[in-house]
Order: structure tokens, then sequence, then C-alpha cells
């Protein structure tokens, strides 16, 4: 095998293992770019619309629990990127169909390059009250 074609593997067997553990943990998680629109997700938050339709989107667009804090989700993407570090918030949202309403603990945290410029932003959430699913808008 070539070095590329290990290297694409090991990258693949990361990506998994990542997606392992968020599942595990009952939480989702995206990679966004500085801006917020999403990279990537994990399989809890995807859309039924088919993998890769997120892709692209803003998160507060894209994924329905998010759409209420959106206007918070911002703020600390924005405080993500003059920082340099972690920033937790929670919001709020409507369950569907009078069910109440569910609470999200939102962690952003910064991925840095060597230079310490921002290249990503790593976003997981945990439903803390509420008993719905993500799912994306």
């Amino acid at each position: 095998m070539t070095d590329q074609r290990l290297a694409v593997l090991e990258l693949q067997k990361q990506n998994r293992c990542a997606e392992a553990v968020a599942e595990a943990a009952g939480a989702f998680y995206l990679i966004l770019d500085a801006d917020g629109r999403i990279e990537q997700a994990s399989p809890l938050c995807r859309p039924t619309s088919g993998p890769g339709s997120m892709r692209g989107r803003y998160l507060w667009e894209a994924c329905d629990a998010a759409v209420p804090g959106g206007a918070a989700i911002r703020d600390a993407l924005r405080r993500v990127a003059l920082g340099r570090a972690t920033v937790q918030i929670r919001t709020s949202y409507s369950l569907p169909a009078g069910g109440g309403g569910a609470e999200l603990f939102w962690s952003f945290t910064p991925v840095l390059s060597d230079e310490n410029k921002l290249i990503a932003v790593a976003a997981t959430a945990f439903e803390v009250s509420g008993t719905r699913r993500f799912k994306a808008a």
C-alpha cells in the first residue's frame, strides 16, 4: 500500500471512532468552518434527506434544534474566534405538536493550526432536557 492510501485509511478510522464515541455518549458533533458552516456532521444529526445535504449550510439554519438559539450560537462562534478557547452555552427549543421544550448544552472548541490560526470549530451538543432526538431542518 502506498503512504497516501494508508493515510486515507487512518483518517477514515479516526472519523468512524469519533462518530462511535459521540453516539455512545448520546451527543452529536459537527465540524464547522470559522463562520459556522457545517463541514462534517455526526450520524445523529444527519438529515433524512440524505448524507451531505447539511454540508455548507450554517448550523443555525440546518439543524431544527439550533434554529431558536441561532443568535447565541453565532455569538459563541465569534467568541471562539476571538479568544481561541472553548465556549459553552445552553439553548432551548420547542418540541413539535405541543410536546414542551428541550434544552441543549453546547460546547464549541477551536481547532487551531500550528500557527494558532483557527482552521475549524468542533461543536458538540447534549440534550439536557426533553426527549427528542436532533433532526436537520
